[in-house]
């Protein structure tokens, strides 16, 4: 590694040291420390590279990073301020010209230098993180008027497709990089395209997954705020890492893409809009976020990467999509996994069905073949019961189908253990509030009737159930409960429901969260009412 060092000065400061020092104070006069700095970059990078699969010296290696970060920053710094130079980008004299491209070509040297220094294995981590920030960074360094999307593409490839990424790096990429538009238009667009790649590969796959739904969640709240007026500035004025921001000419990759889709402004707009490039548009910026979760939904996600997604659907995804209709196939196919993932598939469905129009008469047959007694076993009960909660509030459910409903909870509220069985009843009390015409549930025959009950428990279409020409007689059995907390709210179900308005429903979060070793535990340290009991006198040691 001592023989990659620059030859020292005779007053013992190194030559890079120096190279750098006078390339700060006067860029134009000292431009040649440039092409030394580029030069001893690579040396660095290369001596990494080559003795990085060694332990090597610790000491050293800090003294490597140290160097490789210092002439980064330098370096960074001179190519942003010959980039802003107004005189040299407007000057036309030929000597402005050649040194213009010459730059032009230390700033790709730089950059593939950089590259390979984050693609390395053998490059150390703390360096790697460095030179990933540089990359990125370099991105503002153009050539000519359009957005750097090679080195974009290589940054999103590199942290998707290596190790898990790491909470730093993300909160890091999220902070300083996805905050202008420019990036996050184009990171959706790339994460949309390796999405498309990852459906062939195998190799690291779901390690690959969870980057990218890690790096699209961050995405997610980044796009929120730059379309949410109410929150800060409207999307052409926010910041662009690149030159060509709100009004500028610049932004585009130079490939064809869906332009033809995308409005410029139109003819009544003012004059700077006609000129915003897409990723300042709030249409192609919907566009590229629809684009780029639909591609990833449509992968073989693992259940617990599709859980998180499904959840973040109706609020975070939905509001922010341009045709969220095409989430319907999706949806489709997760409602009929078991567990979690059906009923928040359910859910995406159900925003679709009452707020986009979708046409999916199998609902409420989904949602009625989900209720089963071990629903109220499971981990995911609060959220679950809090769904089916939300999708029957709507009044529109036909009686017949409510009716079904009604009749499944109570089958459940006999089978289940006395938490289950009090939030159970607590369906039935709110749905018959809820829909006058199934009070008639509440009468007719009771549990001693011995003509059969018309209701089919075992029917699969709430709609061919029979469940209106039924009763409630399950809630004359439950008053002879085992847990007296089940016989005592059975005693609700004498109020006069004709009167619906002089009582509320009953909030379902009292019970929704309770378990099985909760209702023991209350049970168990429950203090008792002390009673007398009377000892046998002397003239008997019996009490009988």
């Amino acid at each position: 590694m001592a023989g990659q060092r620059s030859r020292r000065s005779s007053e013992g400061e190194p030559r890079w040291e120096r190279a750098r020092r006078d390339l700060l104070e006067d860029p134009v006069k000292n431009a040649n420390e440039c092409g030394f700095l580029v030069s001893h970059l690579e040396g660095l990078v290369e001596a990494v590279l080559k003795n990085g699969d060694d332990d090597g010296n610790k000491e050293e290696d800090k003294g490597t990073r140290s160097e490789v970060v210092s002439i980064v920053e330098t370096l960074q710094k001179y190519f942003e301020g010959v980039q802003a130079n107004e005189f040299l980008r407007k000057s036309e004299s030929e000597a402005s010209a050649k040194f213009l491209d010459w730059n032009k070509e230390q700033i790709k040297v730089y950059q593939r230098t950089l590259r390979r220094c984050c693609e390395s294995r053998y490059t150390p981590a703390a360096l790697r993180a460095e030179t990933i920030f540089a990359v990125l960074d370099s991105i503002k360094l153009e050539h000519g008027k359009r957005f750097q999307v090679e080195n974009l593409d290589f940054i999103l490839r590199l942290v998707c497709c290596g190790d898990q990424l790491s909470q730093l790096l993300l909160e890091i990429l999220g902070s300083e990089y996805f905050k202008y538009a420019d990036v996050a238009y184009y990171s959706m667009k790339y994460l949309a395209r390796l999405c498309s790649e990852l459906k062939t590969e195998e190799d690291r796959q779901e390690d690959a997954m969870c980057n990218v739904f890690d790096l699209l969640r961050t995405l997610t709240g980044v796009v929120r705020n730059f379309l949410d007026a109410d929150e800060g500035k409207a999307l052409e004025e926010q910041p662009c890492l690149t030159r060509g921001g709100a009004g500028g000419e610049g932004g585009e990759d130079g490939e064809k893409e869906d332009e033809g889709d995308v409005e410029d402004g139109g003819e009544g707009a003012e004059g700077f809009r006609k000129k915003l490039p897409l990723y300042l548009q709030e249409k192609a910026m919907k566009h590229k976020f629809t684009q780029v979760w639909l591609s990833f939904l449509r992968l073989n996600l693992p259940a617990h990467i599709l859980k998180r997604s499904l959840t973040m659907l109706p609020e975070e995804i939905i509001p922010l999509m341009t045709t969220p209709i095409l989430l319907s196939d999706i949806l489709t196919n997760a409602v009929d996994q078991k567990g979690l993932v059906g009923i928040l598939a359910l859910h995406g469905l159900f925003i679709l069905v009452v707020e986009h129009g979708l046409e999916y008469p199998n609902f409420y047959r989904k949602l009625y073949n989900m209720l089963t007694i071990s629903t109220f076993l499971t981990k995911y009960r609060a959220k679950f019961y809090r769904l089916v909660d939300t999708f029957l509030s709507t009044p529109l459910i036909p009686a017949y189908v409510v009716a079904a409903f009604i009749k499944r909870f109570a089958r459940l509220a006999i089978q289940a253990p006395p938490h289950g069985a009090l939030l159970a009843m607590t369906f039935v009390f709110n749905l018959v509030r809820r829909h006058p015409s199934c009070v008639i549930l509440l009468e007719g025959k009771d549990a001693s009737d011995p003509h059969p009950d018309p209701y089919d428990a075992a029917e699969q279409d709430p709609a061919k159930a029979c469940a209106l020409e039924s009763s409630l007689w399950e809630l004359e059995t439950l008053k002879s409960h085992y847990h007296h907390e089940v016989q005592r709210f059975v005693l609700v179900f004498k109020r006069d429901f004709t009167k619906r308005n002089k009582f509320t429903e009953i909030d379902i979060e009292k019970f929704v969260a309770r378990s099985y070793d909760e209702t023991f535990s209350r049970e168990n340290t429950k203090r008792l009412k002390l009673c007398g009991v009377r000892l046998p006198g002397k003239e008997g040691q019996k009490l009988f």
